[in-house]
């Protein structure tokens, strides 16, 4: 339960009381016995619980991060271009449509083959997936836009990955 919740729960449970004790079901406290608590008594409670719900279960945003930062960080973390493999290289990282882009080169693909395409995405969705740095950024709203591009500088594959879908 995150502290959203928690405060919600507390709200909701403090209004419960003063409900219960404008009702006369709880001893009522000195403080409140005086004529102007009284005509407080009995609305202070239930907009108290509403409130308390309201909070409970209100939406709120996670900030969004700052991409080009994110990117910069990640960059002075590792030398682009870095080679993954014998036949893929990754290239940049950017920001790049709301989403953290990784540019990818393959060196084996000259053309763009659909078959090679299909395989790479969801080779690269299970991945990234899987990824506990990618968890950490999912947590955050960051979707990550991976793309694969030939030597001769075709796209072969974009990709979309959002937090919704790792969650599948």
């Amino acid at each position: 339960m995150d502290a959203q919740k928690i405060e919600g729960l507390f709200v909701a449970f403090v209004g419960g009381a003063w409900l219960l004790i404008a009702l006369g079901k709880l001893p009522t406290p000195a403080l409140l016995k005086h004529g102007w608590a009284k005509k407080f008594q009995y609305w202070v409670g239930p907009l108290m619980i509403a409130f308390g719900v309201f909070l409970m279960f209100e939406p709120r945003p996670k900030p969004k991060l700052d991409l080009e930062a994110l990117a910069t960080g990640i960059k002075r973390e590792i030398t682009l271009p870095m080679e993954l493999g014998p036949d893929i290289t990754l290239a940049d990282i950017r920001p790049i449509d709301g989403s953290l882009g990784y540019f990818f080169t393959l060196t084996d693909a000259s053309v763009a083959d659909e078959d090679l395409a299909k395989r790479w995405q969801s080779q690269i969705v299970g991945l990234t997936c899987k990824s506990p740095q990618y968890a950490r950024l999912s947590d955050n709203g960051v979707s990550i836009r991976v793309i694969a591009k030939t030597k001769l500088g075709d796209t072969l594959a974009s990709t979309l990955i959002t937090p919704v879908e790792c969650k599948k």
